[in-house]
């Protein structure tokens, strides 16, 4: 062989004593590696799962807010004609009550006692489906302002001196807890 050139076995020899010093420094930089990546915690998401509560959430905040906003035009409505209404006590801390507004309460009362309101008027009462009150006495209202009573939920209602005949009363029979 050549003199200035190391051997086969001698440069077997020196590739293995590289090896073995490089995995002895393995270790130390395995352990290093594995205090700097995050480790994979039991609450975290993937980017498409956060996409799907965050949709869910707006849609559900989306229809609170619309029944706020539909409830609120039908008090204003209520209270153009000389109304009243009256509010049910939420169950919620006074500072979610001020944030979310109409959000968190409904319309329980409705009072027009000797309102001047006409049947078409009362359409304003299908966006309060809360309603468990409602005082017409001494209206003008007919016959044609029962469609727009049937479908609430109402537990007392007051017609004392309208113009409601028996065709009309009979159709209150579709309220179950009058």
């Amino acid at each position: 062989m050549f003199k200035n050139q190391p051997s086969l076995a001698s440069t077997v020899l020196l590739a293995a004593r590289r090896r073995v010093k490089l995995a002895g420094m393995a270790k130390p930089l395995a352990k290093i590696a594995s205090v700097l990546t995050p480790k994979r915690r039991w609450a975290q998401f993937s980017l498409g799962t956060m996409f799907i509560v965050v949709t869910v959430f707006c849609v559900w905040l989306a229809v609170l807010v619309n029944r706020a906003h539909r409830q609120r035009e039908a008090v204003a409505a209520i209270e153009q004609l000389g109304g009243i209404v009256g509010y049910d006590e939420p169950a919620l801390p006074n500072w979610l009550q001020k944030l979310g507004g109409d959000a968190f309460v409904h319309v329980v009362d409705v009072n027009l006692f000797k309102c001047p309101v006409t049947d078409d008027e009362l359409a304003c009462l299908e966006g309060l489906p809360h309603t468990r009150f409602l005082s017409l006495g001494d209206t003008p209202i007919s016959d044609g302002a029962i469609r727009h009573i049937a479908g609430l939920p109402l537990r007392r209602l007051y017609l004392s001196d309208t113009r409601l005949t028996d065709m009309g009363a009979k159709q209150l029979d579709k309220l179950r807890d009058l």
